[in-house]
């Protein structure tokens, strides 16, 4: 009975995540093989920087790590923007903190699904056109810290984390 009850879960979380994509008519996918290594990027980003956000939370951390990629102020690849590094004052600063923190290799099964189908949806289809408003945004942070940087950009909020772009 048990494992009937966590199976239907399961399958009512896979119905919720397919059914909360917007309908749209998106452009022609590109295979997924040739985004293996930069969707495992985006999905760990999503996964521990936004695991526990509402679905377009999650979509929106992923539109600001590809706005980054397609800036010139950063790298190109997805990986080297989620894993970008600089230096202040002989302290290292990471972009997203999960990449300095240490973080469990051990993933919840269902919030890992989830990170790595939007990524692969991102990759493939654009699926992320318009979550922020068409902003640009290329940072964010969330609602319960106060960084100084937050106050030369223009705001937009989702779930738990608040958004920026540069002005």
């Amino acid at each position: 009975m048990k494992k009937i009850l966590s199976v239907l879960t399961l399958l009512s979380v896979v119905l919720v995540v397919v059914l909360s994509f917007p309908k749209q008519n998106p452009p022609k996918p590109v295979p997924v093989q040739a985004y293996t290594e930069e969707m495992d990027c985006l999905a760990n980003n999503i996964y521990y920087e936004s695991g526990r956000e509402p679905f377009e939370g999650k979509l929106a951390v992923a539109q600001v790590t590809i706005n980054r990629a397609n800036h010139p102020s950063f790298p190109h690849k997805l990986c080297d923007v989620v894993y970008q590094r600089t230096y202040h004052k002989n302290k290292t600063i990471c972009q997203f903190s999960w990449t300095c923190d240490k973080v469990s290799p051990k993933k919840d099964w269902i919030r890992w699904q989830q990170a790595r189908y939007i990524a692969v949806k991102v990759l493939t289809t654009g699926l992320t056109n318009d979550i922020i408003r068409n902003t640009q945004a290329l940072y964010y942070h969330a609602d319960y810290v106060h960084p100084g940087w937050n106050k030369h950009y223009v705001v937009t909020r989702i779930g738990h984390h608040i958004f920026y772009k540069n002005i």
